[in-house]
């Protein structure tokens, strides 16, 4: 049998429809305490006493979540979110640079872009989840891979069982892999730098 032939064009609506119907089906679903990935967060962030870390997540809630259910455990921690003015960041990224505070948390589109100082207070960036733009989810781990960076970085991506985790994950690398085919090998490096 031949292998059917399918333009860019039909190729394109299609990965749109998909993406839509992930969306939909992603942005009606909600994270809720107990939660085994706030948990998971939870421990690894107190296995490792002392040690700063950066949660990022696509949802605001599930932000704000994280950070109630780590104050139960005597864990400091602050959102950035969309909402959060301009001077109040600047604030927030001095605060945890001097160590006032442990966990920087915060939603991947309002800590992509215009960011700058989590690298002199960590290097692990732990996502609760992902965004479904592969932009925004690097942007936001290059949060940490700046200037003033001493150390590896580590980046955890903390994904429960039957969930839209490992779709999302599939979706996020086939994104990477068509871009990669039309850009070559150094792609990711002219996203970034705005090339795209």
């Amino acid at each position: 049998l031949a292998t059917p032939v399918v333009s860019e064009k039909v190729k394109a609506r299609w990965d749109r429809k998909l993406q839509e119907s992930f969306e939909e089906i992603s942005t009606s679903i909600e994270l809720t305490a107990p939660s085994s990935k706030i948990d998971a967060v939870k421990e690894l962030i107190q296995d490792n006493e002392g040690k700063q870390f950066v949660v990022f997540s696509s949802s605001k809630k599930a932000c704000y979540l994280a950070k109630e259910e780590l104050a139960k455990a005597g864990i400091v921690s602050e959102v950035l979110s969309g909402d959060t003015p301009d001077a109040q960041r600047l604030n927030m990224v001095s605060r945890f640079e001097e160590g006032q505070f442990q966990v920087f948390i915060a939603v991947i589109q309002a800590a992509a872009e215009g960011i700058d100082g989590l690298q002199h207070a960590t290097d692990t960036a732990i996502f609760l989840d992902r965004s479904w733009s592969t932009i925004k989810n690097q942007q936001a781990e290059d949060r940490l891979h700046r200037d003033g960076q001493k150390d590896t970085v580590v980046i955890i991506d903390v994904m429960a069982r039957n969930t839209l985790d490992f779709g999302r994950k599939q979706k996020l690398e086939a994104k990477w892999e068509w871009i990669r085919m039309i850009l070559g090998d150094k792609a990711q490096e002219k996203v970034l730098k705005g090339m795209l």
